[in-house]
């Protein structure tokens, strides 16, 4: 019946602990000054850790217009992820020109990133930035029965083990 309890106490404390918690993720873009995209930006916020590449529209957090050469298109609805090489802003898909960082983006990875939404269209950047969760700590409240329980146990077990001097 002791034995019973103390599962019971243990199983207690576990669904009390808090859960941890994954990263937050932001991937945020901002069209350069010289690009024909000028003023076009975009922020996805993650808070179940990094994306993942697929032919997925994502609802960006906040998102400017779409601007090409000056003239607004409309808001931006959706952001796809596509490879390592392809973004799309609302299913209009255009290549990327990561030359400048060696090579393509890496979804996850934190990390700046420059980039051009439309060939030839002029540099934007990609910011990846990882924002760690606080590792939940278990409360000394519950840490502490614990100690004494373990403590108690021992000094039963050990208690039964030796025998009296004679």
């Amino acid at each position: 019946m002791r034995k019973a309890l103390w599962v019971v106490a243990l199983l207690l404390f576990a669904a009390i602990a808090p859960a941890a918690h994954a990263d937050t993720i932001t991937y945020s873009y901002v069209a350069g000054a010289q690009s024909v995209l000028a003023g076009t930006t975009f922020t996805i916020v993650s808070p179940g850790g990094f994306l993942s590449y697929g032919a997925t529209l994502i609802t960006p957090t906040t998102a400017s217009d779409v601007f090409y050469d000056g003239a607004d298109i409309g808001p931006i609805t959706g952001v796809e992820f596509l490879d390592s090489t392809d973004i799309c802003l609302d299913g209009s898909c255009g290549s990327l020109d990561l030359a400048s960082v060696g090579g393509p983006y890496a979804i996850g990875t934190p990390g700046v990133y420059t980039l051009n939404i439309i060939q030839f269209g002029g540099p934007g950047t990609l910011t990846i930035t990882d924002t760690p969760s606080a590792t939940p700590e278990p409360a000394p409240v519950g840490l502490m029965p614990l100690g004494v329980g373990l403590v108690l146990v021992l000094r039963k077990k050990l208690g039964q083990g030796l025998h009296p001097a004679s």
